[in-house]
């Protein structure tokens, strides 16, 4: 479900890209970072689209809907300089797989382009995906609070109890294949 509205999200970006403008401007926040998709400016249709997309996301993970999930990032740090070149970028959604052996992207045109996984693109790629620096913290919550409304383990803990693992995510920004990194430990 996420990575199918992260995949719709991406053409969609990918079309708006004919416009140097709006190339530039998109460009110029991936290369800067992740960036949110509700700060991406192009225009009435493509903010529905990004609301839409997180409200989709949020129920999909069970999330509470009023923080941003979705952000735009450029797949690999080598990318970078052909970006400021202004090469003209791919758009494709990070895929959930653990072990991808290709992406689907879109170019300006709509039209889809295969991306291989075994090695760096030449070409730009701008990855739409779930800000997982966000959603993680915010599912841990809602984790949290059903256990202690189901169980009542709301009382402080004794000494030398045992204490549950603290989960931690990582951001991925660089490395090829892109992936969503989940760790715990």
């Amino acid at each position: 479900m996420e990575e199918a509205v992260t995949t719709r999200l991406a053409g969609q970006l990918a079309v708006s890209l004919r416009d140097s403008g709006q190339r530039d401007r998109v460009v110029a926040d991936a290369a800067a970072g992740p960036g949110d998709l509700t700060t991406v400016r192009l225009g009435a249709s493509f903010a529905t689209s990004v609301r839409t997309a997180n409200t989709a996301v949020h129920a999909a993970k069970g999330l509470p809907g009023d923080v941003s999930l979705l952000q735009v990032r450029s797949a690999h740090p080598d990318m970078l300089p052909a970006l400021r070149c202004g090469a003209v970028p791919v758009v494709a959604a990070t895929p959930t797989d653990d072990a991808p052996t290709s992406l689907i992207g879109y170019d300006p045109a709509g039209r889809t382009v295969r991306i291989a996984a075994a090695h760096v693109p030449q070409r730009p790629v701008l990855l739409v995906e779930v800000d997982t620096a966000k959603a993680m913290p915010l599912g841990i919550e809602v984790v949290r609070q059903r256990l202690e409304r189901r169980h009542h383990l709301h009382a402080e803990p004794t000494a030398g109890a045992l204490q549950p693992p603290v989960l931690r995510c990582e951001v991925a920004v660089g490395g090829w294949p892109p992936r969503t990194p989940y760790r715990n430990g």
